[in-house]
């Protein structure tokens, strides 16, 4: 992990455009030079019932149908190394939906292909991801800690291994000699007490999502705090580990755009859902839990069973406050002055979600875009303070 704060920014891409429109955003990205790595999500399905994503709630249903036409991130990610080499390149995934010898294949090709960084933030599954596909979703845990042990394990020797887990048995296991120049790594995504055990005893980060989860900088601060003394006793450097933090946002300098983009359906569906991943989070603030309290998108949520009145009972029940909470909001100098106090709490990786250009035209994505430089420069210029 370098020692200063690593700037990420996702780009989100669907099969329905053409493969240059990805590569087009990444050359973009690497030339700003601000950015030190990109995303491209590793989604079956997206967050919200497929009538949601209509022109009435985003102008880009135009050229993009639905959202949920995801493309195998590996592959275009490869291309993306084609176009902008060196730079850095990042995923999400779950241990759910790829065999934990032929996920550290795959990861070790793209690190030759892309001759350079490469991560992949992993959490234990999602039930949207899992069970229309006839995945197990409650296996999440243990198949989590199988992939970062056998991960850690073929990074560590380039001799054959053997693994007895829970779920999975290698035995004589070989990946051959050849090893990335430059390592990649693995990630924990999410948060819960199992997930940071597995990260703080074999990943080489963790990285959570504000305000999702993380609500405020002491939070991080006293979540950091706690990561770093269980690195000690695991015999860890914490200097050696990653501390990520997804900030969840909608970015404009104009109020009004922002009001009108909360009153969005969309936006309003993924903060009743997602706005606080502990429901019960929502009661200690003081806000009725808009899916009660034993709600948790990750293990509840199957966005395609919604009917048109479930969907619209949802809505109804997501307030004003509901939404105001669920997302940092405001211009990039003020998104900076926020992630500050967490920059200050220890987080060296951050990554950009800004969900304001989902709903919004397409000829203002590059604004969307130019905003997120200006916040990721903003970052690095406090990161020098830090230094």
């Amino acid at each position: 992990m370098p020692e200063n704060v690593h700037v990420n920014v996702p780009i989100v891409y669907s099969r329905h455009l053409p493969v240059s429109a990805a590569v087009d955003t990444a050359r973009t990205i690497q030339a700003s030079g601000v950015a030190d790595s990109l995303t491209v999500w590793d989604q079956m399905t997206f967050f919200a019932p497929p009538g949601l994503w209509c022109p009435e709630n985003s102008p880009l249903a135009a050229v993009m149908p639905d959202i949920d036409s995801f493309p195998d991130p590996y592959v275009i990610l490869s291309q993306i190394a084609a176009a902008a080499p060196g730079f850095g390149l990042n995923t999400t995934s779950d241990a759910m939906r790829r065999a934990p010898a032929e996920f550290t294949q795959t990861l070790m090709t793209l690190a030759d292909v892309s001759g350079g960084p490469t991560m992949v933030q992993m959490g234990t599954g999602e039930l949207k991801q899992c069970k229309p596909f006839g995945h197990k979703r409650s296996q999440g845990p243990k198949r989590l800690e199988d992939t970062f042990r056998i991960f850690r394990k073929f990074m560590d020797t380039v001799e054959p291994i053997d693994h007895e887990g829970n779920v999975w048995t290698l035995e004589n296991s070989w990946l051959g000699r050849a090893r990335p120049a430059h390592r990649p790594q693995l990630w924990a995504l999410g948060g819960g007490p199992r997930l940071i055990d597995v990260a703080t005893r074999y990943g080489d980060g963790f990285c959570t999502a504000a305000p999702f989860v993380w609500t405020s900088p002491d939070q991080a601060a006293e979540q950091i705090s706690a990561i770093k003394q269980r690195l000690e006793v695991a015999g860890r450097d914490p200097e050696q580990f990653g501390f990520g933090m997804w900030w969840i946002c909608l970015m404009h300098e104009d109020e009004t755009v922002i009001e009108t983009t909360m009153a969005n359906d969309y936006i309003r569906w993924i903060s009743a859902t997602m706005g606080r991943f502990d429901s019960t989070v929502w009661t200690q603030e003081g806000v009725e839990p808009p899916m009660g309290e034993s709600w948790h998108y990750a293990t509840d949520m199957l966005p395609l069973t919604y009917s048109a009145q479930e969907t619209a009972d949802v809505l109804s029940r997501a307030t004003p406050e509901v939404v105001t909470r669920s997302w940092h909001h405001g211009s990039p100098d003020k998104m900076m002055k926020a992630i500050a106090p967490y920059l200050d709490a220890g987080v060296n990786f951050v990554q950009i979600v800004d969900f304001l250009p989902l709903v919004r035209p397409a000829e203002e994505a590059p604004e969307g875009l130019r905003r997120a430089f200006e916040l990721a420069g903003a970052i690095k210029q406090h990161a020098c303070t830090l230094a």
